[in-house]
């Protein structure tokens, strides 16, 4: 399996549900990617394409 590449399309700016309009990410999502394993990662990446209507 290949390791998650951040969803992040350098368009940040978050609604009013704290969800960024570029890449999908809440706010905690983007703060903690860092620290997150490849599994967690995959995890955000998923629930961003379903916000973004894209699953």
């Amino acid at each position: 399996m290949e390791k998650p590449v951040s969803p992040c399309i350098s368009l940040c700016r978050l609604n009013d549900q704290d969800i960024c309009e570029g890449c999908f990410r809440t706010s905690e999502e983007i703060r903690t990617w860092v620290y997150l394993d490849d599994d967690q990662r995959q995890d955000i990446i998923d629930n961003c394409s379903q916000r973004a209507g894209r699953d």
